[in-house]
């Protein structure tokens, strides 16, 4: 099974980006690559992260998303 690494690397500002928009965007992602057959691997930079782990995942997926803010 292919394996895709979804990166969600919106961080919240207040009164101006509460992420609302790359939440959903990341969420539409994972359901199209899920009903295409891919394994999926998910991280939201504002949740932090694990630096070893998230090496392991960028090694492991054969295709990387980042799922940016666009100001």
């Amino acid at each position: 099974m292919k394996k895709v690494l979804i990166i969600n690397a919106h961080q919240f500002y207040e009164g101006f980006a509460p992420g609302k928009l790359n939440h959903k965007m990341a969420g539409v992602i994972k359901e199209e690559m899920t009903q295409r057959g891919y394994e999926v691997m998910e991280t939201s930079i504002q949740e932090g992260y694990d630096i070893a782990a998230e090496v392991q995942k960028h090694v492991d997926a054969d295709l990387i998303v980042l799922q940016t803010p666009v100001y």
